[in-house]
């Protein structure tokens, strides 16, 4: 089965045009992914060395 094209040229801009558009999806793509926040955890801060002003506790905060 062939497909029929007018020209190269327009065969030839047809798959750039296409390359073009993937590999922007493709970029967006990583760059969302490496745009992902860290998971949070318990341990992402360590509060055990905060000083707490007079009159506040822990549970407080």
């Amino acid at each position: 089965m062939e497909i029929q094209v007018p020209n190269n040229e327009e065969y030839i801009l047809g798959v750039l045009g296409k390359e073009v558009q993937q590999r922007g999806v493709r970029k967006i793509n990583l760059l969302l992914q490496q745009a992902t926040l860290l998971k949070v955890t318990d341990n992402l801060f360590q509060l055990e060395r905060i000083r707490l002003a007079q009159g506040l506790t822990r549970d407080y905060t």
